[in-house]
């Protein structure tokens, strides 16, 4: 081996011309300064058994730059809101080091089901929800408020990334508080219930005051004073 590591440096200093060497040369240092030796990865199930949580040695040991992510999550009801989500949602995505700055970048596509806050017919919505945080170890933030760290970040601990937790939370501020069927939906009559949508129900939905209610009796009795007075 040693014979052949010979000629070899041999061949490339002797046999080729300097112009070429360079060249040689040039592109064995472009490799190394872009990252060639650290290919991707893909992420692969942790002890627990998931890929919603990544093991983060390979990336910050430069065994790599970038770990691919793809998993299935399914969110858990949003009762308030009267959200359920019945089939998991295909998450895809990277994590990357670009000298030293981390950063998780997550997208989904997110089918759920409710009710319209107004004619309560079941209503069927997809939701389209992006991520790109920064990442970092929760050790390297330590003399940052804890508020500040919640909300800038996306936190390692013990070596491992949940990237289920923050789509989460993206998710939730992505879904509508009040979900409609449609924007000018008309709701129920309050008295008997029909859907308005379908046309009017003939009921008198104007009731008066009942604050005002001594004051029309006092109108009424003023009234009939008057006419008994002219006769």
């Amino acid at each position: 081996m040693q014979k052949i590591a010979l000629y070899g440096r041999t061949f490339l200093f002797f046999y080729l011309t300097k112009p070429v060497r360079i060249c040689i040369i040039l592109f064995v240092t472009f490799c190394v300064a872009v990252g060639v030796d650290a290919p991707r990865q893909t992420a692969v199930p942790t002890a627990e058994g998931t890929v919603n949580r990544i093991d983060m040695f390979p990336l910050l040991s430069g065994g790599c730059d970038t770990i691919d992510i793809s998993f299935e999550m399914l969110p858990e009801p949003i009762p308030e809101q009267g959200i359920t989500f019945s089939e998991p949602c295909k998450v895809t995505g990277y994590v990357t080091n670009r000298s030293g700055y981390i950063s998780l970048h997550l997208h989904t596509e997110v089918s759920y089901e409710a009710e319209c806050a107004r004619c309560l017919k079941p209503v069927m919505r997809t939701e389209t929800v992006d991520l790109e945080k920064t990442v970092a170890a929760r050790d390297s933030l330590e003399d940052a408020g804890s508020d500040e760290v919640e909300l800038d970040y996306v936190l390692i601990e013990d070596g491992v990334l949940d990237v289920e937790a923050p789509l989460t939370e993206q998710l939730l501020l992505a879904l509508p508080t009040k979900v409609l069927c449609k924007e000018d939906c008309r709701g129920l009559c309050p008295k008997c219930g029909h859907d308005r949508n379908d046309g009017d129900c003939g009921c008198e939905l104007h009731e008066p005051d009942p604050r005002l209610a001594c004051l029309a009796k006092l109108l009424v009795s003023d009234d009939g004073d008057e006419e008994s007075g002219e006769k």
